[in-house]
């Protein structure tokens, strides 16, 4: 499945999986995520930088991660990339790369966007995007919203063609 779009209680989910690979399974990746650096772009409503990154567990940026990790920097690391409010993301392909191609997007009125994608260095695996009410980026809030936009990643990944194709092995 290349895309997928889900609406429940008024929200919009999409997400793409069509970079996923047959090595990207859900149960490694699932094992990780809870770990995994949250490259953090934008900021929640009412908030700066700094109140942003407090409210997302495991949220950094390029400066925080080669403060705490001098081997590696950020983007070559496996990582979720989460854009927060705002109307601009990248252009799918370009998630993971240093320097994104943003493309500018519609947000209803009253809601905040929150977009993610995994990535394996500069490898995309799959993507994420929803809108949220605003009280979903509050900083009580906020840790919540960014596991179920995380749970979205793990259900493009699990609708993958690439997973699908390995379990068909299995299952034979």
């Amino acid at each position: 499945m290349a895309g997928a779009a889900v609406c429940v209680a008024g929200c919009q989910t999409t997400m793409h999986s069509r970079w996923a690979k047959e090595r990207d399974s859900v149960l490694e990746w699932s094992e990780k995520l809870p770990t995994l650096p949250i490259d953090v772009h934008g900021n929640a409503p009412g908030a700066n930088a700094g109140d942003t990154l407090a409210r997302i567990p495991n949220g950094t940026n390029d400066e925080r991660y080669a403060a705490a990790n001098k081997a590696a920097a950020l983007d070559s690391a496996q990582r979720v990339e989460l854009y927060v409010g705002g109307n601009t993301l990248p252009v799918n392909a370009t998630y993971c790369s240093v320097s994104p191609t943003q493309r500018t997007v519609e947000i209803p009125a009253g809601k905040v966007m929150m977009a993610a994608a995994l990535c394996d260095g500069s490898r995309l695996v799959v993507t994420a995007r929803e809108e949220f009410g605003v009280d979903a980026a509050s900083s009580s809030t906020m840790p919540h919203t960014v596991e179920t936009i995380k749970e979205k990643l793990m259900v493009a990944l699990r609708s993958s063609r690439s997973h699908k194709a390995v379990a068909a092995k299995y299952e034979n």
